[in-house]
């Protein structure tokens, strides 16, 4: 099986750094290609780098201070996960690596959930 097509469709956004905040255009890019994971991490690694360093400063819980896109590009060539994306102004604003097949229901825990 082959990559998914990729799906691309205009959006728009918010942008909060301009006065007044003005309403610019992007792109949601659905099936974001595997192999621009790295490029992502290599611009968005240092600043996630800096981010955990001042939570440790400030005394605060880190949580995924280990987290590295380009652990996630064997899952989605596998398919069992979808890379979503926001493009602005020409770099990538926002990613999600989502699950291709729904978990089963569970209630208490990890009881599966019959009905």
């Amino acid at each position: 099986m082959g990559p998914a097509p990729v799906a691309v469709r205009a959006i728009r956004l918010v942008n909060r750094h301009s006065n007044p905040r003005a309403i610019v255009t992007a792109t949601l890019i659905r099936d974001f290609p595997a192999d621009r994971l790295p490029a992502v991490e290599t611009e968005w690694g240092p600043a996630r780098q800096t981010g955990v360093e001042w939570a440790v400063s400030q005394g605060r819980d880190v949580h995924h201070w280990h987290w590295d896109w380009k652990h996630k590009t064997a899952s989605v060539l596998a398919g069992e996960r979808r890379l979503i994306a926001i493009e602005c102004s020409g770099s990538v604003q926002g990613l999600m690596a989502a699950k291709t097949e729904t978990p089963l229901a569970r209630l208490g825990g990890w009881s599966p959930l019959i009905c």
